[in-house]
């Protein structure tokens, strides 16, 4: 081992690289060429002797063949056999229903006005409104601030607005004139509800 060494030492290392750089080379493209070789696989070929050999028969199934030959024909499926034809019948017209006597009807009519209930009353849109006072803008404009109870919601009229109907001719610190719809005239004063139905004070 000493002496490989010192002739490993003593060696040309140039000569080493490009030795073992070729022998690697050689390696790898004889890796390659087995990779990518086809291999051929050995192909087996009986002889004479077990070509001539036929296999021996079994009972059992010569004798399902004996059976077989001897059926002269395959059975048939019942379930798909036709149906027989079935007598057609006309169709019979539907009974009409009993008529009843025109005697027994004439009650039935005299009874029917009178067990008839009237219309129920439509139903009244009545709103509440109420006046809560004056409200000055900023460009001098006066304004009455009435609130609808019945919608729970408040507005500033000013004179010749109208309100459900209701317009507004009017107002001061306590009153509010107002003009309805056929024509007559009226008051709401200060924090008292006033009922309208259809432009006119409710009844």
């Amino acid at each position: 081992m000493h002496s490989f060494w010192k002739w490993l030492m003593r060696a040309n290392a140039r000569l080493i690289f490009l030795s073992a750089g070729i022998g690697l080379y050689a390696v790898i493209i004889f890796w390659i060429w087995k990779l990518h070789a086809p291999v051929q696989a050995a192909s087996f070929q009986p002889s004479a002797a077990q070509t001539r050999r036929t296999m021996p028969s079994i009972g059992i199934l010569a004798m399902l063949d004996d059976l077989a030959q001897g059926i002269p024909e395959a059975p048939s499926n019942f379930f798909l056999a036709p149906d027989p034809p079935r007598p057609r019948t006309p169709p019979q017209p539907p009974t009409p229903p009993p008529q009843q006597p025109a005697q027994n009807m004439q009650p039935q009519q005299q009874q029917a006005p009178g067990q008839q209930k009237p219309p129920p009353p439509p139903k009244r849109n009545i709103v509440s409104i109420v006046y809560r006072g004056i409200f000055q803008a900023p460009d001098g404009r006066r304004l009455a601030l009435i609130e609808d109870a019945t919608a729970g919601r408040q507005a500033f009229v000013s004179q010749s607005n109208q309100l459900h109907g209701v317009t507004v001719a009017g107002f001061d610190q306590t009153n509010v004139s107002l003009i309805f719809s056929d024509g007559s005239t009226g008051s709401m004063e200060l924090l008292k509800p006033l009922n309208i139905e259809g432009g006119r004070i409710a009844n």
